[in-house]
């Protein structure tokens, strides 16, 4: 039980959050606090981007992939190719009374020449183009922000022949990282998220004038509200990491759909602690709890409080069930299981 634990655990734990430090830590996209204006590069590509008032209808077009109907001006020069993108959204009820997830905020499309453009120090490529949506003089403030409820987005690029590789944030929740309210568009999530996800690939040939759609998938909310039944050896304090995985095994073939962490204290017997992070998708997940009491880390397993039933699987009563288009989910995770120590003391603490 033990090591089929960690095997689960740790693997989708770690994928998650490289994916969640290569996306979140992209030196290039601001949100705009005066004119965004459009980026183009020194080769003479040139972007343009407009926001249209129409009513998106929701999601349901692919993640990037060639899309008949998305009309496209080719360029006037007829050594280039011109790249039309508009972006949809899956159907999500925003949260009028709360700015994180109002849908209110900022639209941002990229193309890159590589399919995996972030750096593993945490930086990123040059993208060929940047285009910052609202562009107004204002560049912000509620006026100024794109409505994801009522605008879709479409953005159009002028690019020499070759394949390039789009990409698009939509920023509901202003974080410094990538958190619950930001959506993505260019990546592939129907098996999960995994470290160095690569993006779309689209092969423009010169006087080529292809319209794509692309559409934006949501981090939701995700808060689990972590409590024990089981005495710890330590003093019950720690970082608590916490993975949505598509079955209640850990295998090989498990499958991590989100991820929250946070230090929690659970020192009295009747604590409860909210471990805030995203995932992504209509469930139903398995939520895999983990309390590192000892700050052991990925080490070992010593002193963890976790949450299994009698055979080592994930507990029935941590399966998700939220209506499919959920912002913000809330679950209880109960940790009844506790790893013997190897020794030492247990110097953790959190608020």
């Amino acid at each position: 039980m033990k090591t089929a634990w960690r095997f689960g655990f740790v693997a989708c734990a770690s994928a998650l959050g490289m994916f969640v430090y290569a996306c979140g830590s992209d030196s290039n996209v601001t949100i705009p606090g005066g004119d965004a204006g459009n980026d183009s590069d020194s080769g003479g590509n040139t972007t343009d981007g407009s926001n249209g008032g129409f009513d998106s209808g929701g999601g349901g077009s692919d993640s990037g992939g060639d899309a008949g109907g998305v009309p496209c001006m080719p360029s006037n020069d007829p050594k280039k190719a011109a790249l039309c993108i508009v972006v949809d959204h899956e159907t999500i009820a925003f949260l009028a009374n709360d700015p994180r997830f109002d849908g209110l905020g900022a639209m941002i499309a990229q193309v890159f020449v590589h399919a995996v453009p972030d750096f593993p120090d945490g930086g990123e490529e040059p993208a060929l183009a940047t285009v910052v949506l609202p562009n107004a003089a204002d560049g912000g403030g509620d006026a100024g922000q794109f409505d994801l409820k009522s605008q879709t987005a479409s953005f159009r690029f002028e690019f020499t022949p070759g394949t390039v590789y789009p990409r698009v944030f939509f920023i509901d929740n202003p974080t410094p990282e990538l958190a619950a309210g930001w959506w993505v568009a260019g990546l592939d999530f129907s098996n999960g998220i995994k470290a160095n996800m690569p993006l779309g690939a689209h092969t423009l040939k010169a006087g080529d004038a292809k319209g794509i759609r692309m559409n934006l998938t949501a981090l939701r909310d995700l808060v689990v509200n972590v409590t024990r039944s089981v005495i710890p050896f330590g003093n019950g304090q720690g970082v608590t990491t916490v993975v949505a995985l598509d079955t209640n095994t850990y295998s090989a073939g498990s499958k991590g759909f989100g991820v929250a962490k946070g230090c929690t204290n659970l020192e009295a017997k009747d604590a409860m602690a909210p471990v805030e992070g995203f995932v992504i998708g209509k469930g139903p997940y398995f939520l895999s709890t983990g309390l590192d009491d000892f700050n052991v880390g990925d080490a070992s397993n010593a002193g963890y409080l976790v949450s299994l039933s009698d055979s080592g699987t994930i507990p029935a009563a941590n399966q998700t069930n939220y209506p499919a288009n959920a912002y913000v989910i809330t679950h209880p995770v109960d940790l009844n299981v506790v790893f013997p120590t190897v020794g030492g003391l247990d110097t953790k603490s959190c608020p």
